[in-house]
């Protein structure tokens, strides 16, 4: 009789939170509650109205070691720094991170340098340095609000919306392309392993999908069904599986428990980031050397037996049993720049090195 008291009491508590409609912010932006946000396969408590604790880095090729920095604030003064006449590369980094992570900045430095963009770096890492990653999740809806407001505004100066890319790792991925969905004509989204809880399997409006952007890719580096924090589920129009996407070479406690010696002589977090976040974090060590290197990072179309196998060996087989040898734009994929030039949609599998260099030579 307790027990089922006690069932029906949490019902009523979630049903309750559910049924609220809105919820508003004092800057007068309210936001949708319950289905699809809040489900019960998708159980977030309401959003925080955080989203002013927003920066924005403007980068560009001539002051990439002094970006300026403005807050949400000041955010309508940035189109004033821009040349609307260049494309513009936009960056979200992922939970626990923010513009402190130089491996998250150099990204945008690097892609800004490369193609001469505008590059900004969108810093939301007091939001996203909450441990509680539920609220985190929901509050990704009221930074994109800020973020969205950015854009817009850069748009309305004279930045065509075909030449912003948006580029997002992990919850940043999401975050990235609620603001493409929310802004007609971007021209490219690319989710660097976008993350996976309370996002699978969730409706498109939730998560990165395919069509939120002209183009749309995503590249998986730890989709393991069991242990993985990204996505597994096709969400683009093509789709990059590094090492078969579900785990990366010399990652994780399952091949290299020796690690663990390490927590003696290093940071306890430092080492647990190691081991448990390796494959997350390869995604945007894999693209920054795509970025940075004349090598080519080639995705060939898989069959189903390579994939297989590059999965149940934790993604070392994969450089020995996919060959991209012979690859072009027309029967192969690329990652980085080139992406949206390939002639291919769909799945391919990208092999690596086991270290740095990633990059495997043809």
């Amino acid at each position: 009789m307790c027990y089922t008291l006690l069932c029906f009491t949490l019902l009523l508590l979630v049903s309750s939170s559910f049924c609220a409609k809105q919820k508003c912010c004092p800057d007068k932006e309210c936001y949708e509650l319950g289905d699809p946000w809040q489900t019960l396969t998708r159980l977030v408590p309401e959003p925080e109205c955080e989203g002013n604790l927003t920066r924005f880095f403007l980068i560009e090729s001539s002051n990439k070691d002094n970006p300026v920095v403005f807050t949400a604030r000041n955010a309508s003064k940035i189109p004033g720094y821009l040349n609307v006449r260049k494309p513009t590369i936009i960056f979200f980094h992922g939970w626990m991170s923010s513009a402190a992570a130089p491996s998250i900045m150099n990204i945008t430095t690097l892609y800004s340098s490369r193609v001469n963009a505008n590059g900004i770096f969108v810093d939301y890492g007091e939001i996203a340095k909450n441990v509680n990653y539920p609220q985190v999740v929901s509050n990704l809806r009221v930074v994109a609000t800020y973020v969205t407001k950015m854009v817009q505004n850069i748009i309305q100066a004279g930045v065509s919306p075909s030449q912003i890319h948006l580029i997002g790792h992990s919850l940043g991925a999401h975050l990235a392309a609620y603001v493409a969905k929310a802004i007609p004509g971007i021209g490219r989204l690319t989710g660097l392993d976008p993350a996976r809880f309370l996002f699978t399997d969730q409706n498109c409006e939730v998560r990165l999908c395919k069509g939120d952007a002209q183009f749309t890719e995503t590249i998986h580096t730890n989709g393991n069904p069991v242990w993985g924090f990204g996505t597994s589920i096709e969400d683009g129009d093509v789709d990059l599986w590094v090492n078969g996407g579900w785990d990366q070479p010399n990652c994780g406690v399952v091949v290299n428990p020796l690690a663990i010696l390490q927590i003696g002589r290093s940071k306890i977090s430092e080492v647990v980031t190691d081991l448990f976040f390796c494959s997350l974090r390869r995604a945007v060590l894999y693209y920054t050397e795509a970025l940075a290197s004349s090598c080519v990072f080639w995705g060939v179309k898989p069959d189903p037996l390579n994939m297989l196998i590059s999965r149940l060996t934790l993604g070392h087989a994969t450089k020995f049993i996919v060959h991209p040898r012979n690859c072009t734009l027309q029967n192969c994929v690329p990652v980085g720049l080139d992406t949206i030039h390939a002639t291919g949609r769909g799945s391919f599998i990208v092999p690596t090195n086991y270290q740095q260099p990633f990059c495997v030579s043809q």
